[in-house]
């Protein structure tokens, strides 16, 4: 959801059924290594790198 949607982190974690962002982020980054915010950015860079990498092939 952090990467499919705009929604916050705060909004997301309601929609999951924890309540507490804290808890949510501290279970977020025993997951995966790093904040929500962080991986949204992340994934978000990723992307757009891609879309250059692909738009870079088509010229």
């Amino acid at each position: 959801m952090l990467v499919t949607t705009n929604e916050t982190a705060a909004k997301i974690n309601e929609s999951v059924g924890i309540y507490n962002i804290t808890y949510f982020s501290t279970l977020f980054k025993k997951k995966y290594g790093i904040s929500p915010s962080a991986y949204r950015e992340q994934v978000s860079m990723s992307l757009n790198e891609n879309r250059s990498d692909s738009n870079a092939d088509d010229s």
